[in-house]
């Protein structure tokens, strides 16, 4: 599985407000600066999870972005779904042993993108930045 751009900040993007859940809305250019994510980049990215109802955007002053569901909630099939589509299916060819190959791989790949949640990858970045000394 490649891993685009644009599916990689918005699993930071996510990851970012799953790291300031219950804290309000976050600002487009906080969620960019803290996840080292071009902030032209981050709107486009944002815009995607909001018409894919994983976030939520709050016009104004005090506005930002926020997630639509608990973290526990949202895996990483769901992010890879919504940001490129349903792009982990086999290509319409004529079945053969090569074929098999493609289809195991594709289900492995896919059980494991939702064994991951936002909740258990923030865990673990919380843990790494502990491991390595920083104040989170």
């Amino acid at each position: 599985m490649r891993v685009s751009n644009r599916l990689d900040y918005a699993v930071r993007a996510l990851l970012e407000l799953t790291l300031r859940a219950g804290q309000g809305p976050v600002p487009t250019r906080e969620i960019a600066r803290a996840q080292s994510i071009p902030e032209a980049f981050a709107h486009q990215v944002l815009g995607a999870l909001v018409k894919e109802g994983l976030i939520r955007t709050m016009r104004g002053p005090g506005g930002g972005h926020q997630l639509m569901k608990a973290p526990e909630a949202t895996t990483l099939l769901d992010i890879v779904e919504a940001v490129d589509g349903r792009s982990m299916t086999s290509p319409d060819e004529p079945y053969d042993a090569v074929s098999d190959v493609w289809d195991e791989l594709n289900a492995v790949q896919r059980e494991y993108l939702a064994s991951v949640t936002l909740a258990s990858l923030a865990r673990a970045a919380q843990e790494r930045t502990v491991a390595a000394g920083y104040a989170i």
